[in-house]
């Protein structure tokens, strides 16, 4: 194994590791903090509410749009370095977050559970398959490269 495939497969690793954590923390919470959470009155939750979705929409975008590695089908794609892209799928872990945390700490109720949901399939359906191509394009370009 040549030392930039194991870089790659290391900096996967704890990219992998990083999206778990953004994962399983809303259902954590949910469990331990939001279960009991009231509903607000009727009306003064509908800006927060927004907010999640458009948080959930910007989480969405960047895991199709931003995240993905482009290039020509048959060619071999362009990949920005690490620590730029890394960054940017944080930023979009953090937006899918924040729908979860609007939901459980504002928002409350039964909605919440909607909020968190959402929050986990917009990880795991969007961003985790942006970034496992992303690694997968970046150790072909290393190993394409030498």
């Amino acid at each position: 194994m040549d030392p930039s495939s194991s870089s790659v497969s290391s900096q996967r690793m704890v990219w992998l590791m990083i999206l778990g954590a953004f994962t399983i923390q809303p259902a954590l919470l949910y469990v331990f903090v939001g279960k009991n959470a009231a509903p607000r009155p009727d009306g003064q939750s509908v800006v927060f509410e927004a907010l999640a979705v458009a948080a959930l929409a910007a989480a969405v975008f960047m895991g199709v749009q931003v995240l993905r590695p482009r290039g020509e089908l048959g060619e071999q794609p362009v990949v920005p370095p690490v620590a730029k892209w890394q960054p940017q799928s944080l930023i979009a872990m953090a937006f899918a977050e924040l729908a979860s945390l609007l939901a459980i700490f504002i928002v409350g109720g039964d909605r919440m559970l909607v909020y968190v949901a959402a929050t986990v399939v917009v990880i795991l359906a969007t961003i985790l398959p942006a970034g496992l191509a992303y690694f997968s394009a970046l150790e072909a370009q290393q190993s394409g490269s030498q």
